[in-house]
């Protein structure tokens, strides 16, 4: 029986533009799937520009705040742009907005 909360990640590139969708909880327990899946594709893409598509995140916490920040650091090394895409109330949008790093991201509105 498959966890419905769990992280799922999927990618692809198109016009110079790498989107990963990240659906589920991220959190302590999906570090693992998150760094495989997310931070290591950031690393390795020949991308100009990452859209990071949160909108099916269920819950995340300050673990997977640390991984977003992560993940803008990495992309900042590589001087690639990264872009949330997340709505403006989801958890996401939340935990960025109370831990006072919002602007620290570049964003799109999900649909």
């Amino acid at each position: 029986m498959s966890d419905i909360n769990a992280l799922a990640v999927s990618k692809g590139i198109s016009d110079g533009v790498l989107r990963i969708v990240v659906t589920g909880e991220i959190d302590a327990i999906a570090e693992k799937e998150f760094v495989a899946h997310v931070l290591d594709a950031i690393q390795a893409t020949d991308a100009e520009r990452i859209v990071l598509d949160l909108d099916g995140v269920t819950f995340i916490d300050s673990w997977g705040l640390r991984l977003l920040l992560k993940g803008r650091r990495q992309a900042d090394t590589r001087r690639v742009l990264l872009t949330l895409m997340i709505s403006p109330d989801s958890p996401v949008a939340r935990l960025l907005e109370v831990a006072g790093v919002r602007e620290m991201f570049a964003y799109e509105l999900a649909d």
